[in-house]
This record gives C-alpha cells, structure tokens and sequence, in this order.
C-alpha cells in the first residue's frame, strides 16, 4: 500500500469508520484537496499583517486589582438575612433522590 491509503486506513480508524473501498478514493480526494488549498496560503505575503488574536473585542472589560481590606467576618454575620450566633441560616437542603 502507497502512503496514502495508509493515511485513509489509519484515519478510517481513528474516526470508527467503516469506509468502502469507493468512499476511501473520495476520502483520498478531499483531503488532496484540502491539502492543495492550505498549502496555498505559503504563498501569501504576510509581511505587516498583525496576527488575529479575537476575531471580536472582548465584551468585558477588566478592572485593576485594587488591595482591600478584609471583611470583619461579624460585621458579614451580622448582614445575614438570618443568623444563630456567628453561623448563617439557610433553608435545608436534601440529598435524598426524588422518587
């Protein structure tokens, strides 16, 4: 076998497919083709062009780091909605499965 149905073989199983020996030949052929195209672009000159990094400005925009102080842990207590001594109170959760 020439490379290139080593090439269909092994990407033939790579993906688990079960190709025909008519569908190997196009297989064969689309990635001639795909080839041919992308080795086109070689012949491109790029000189100047900046790389595309996003193709879209990011939607959001970063702030700086700023340092803070801690929260005082009983002034956040004391905040809750609901609280027992310096503990939050929240509704109960179960784990049992629905039946």
């Amino acid at each position: 076998m020439d490379s290139k149905n080593d090439l269909i073989l092994r990407l033939e199983k790579l993906a688990n497919l079960q190709l025909s020996p008519t569908e190997r030949v196009k297989m064969a052929a689309d990635l001639d083709k795909m080839i041919s195209m992308i080795s086109s672009l070689a012949d491109l000159d790029t000189e100047g062009v900046e790389p595309l990094v996003y193709l879209s400005e990011p939607a959001l925009s970063l702030r700086e780091d700023e340092e803070q102080e801690p929260s005082d842990a009983n002034n956040l207590v004391e905040a809750a909605p609901k609280r027992e001594g310096p503990y939050f109170v929240v509704p109960k959760v179960s784990s049992k499965p629905a039946e």
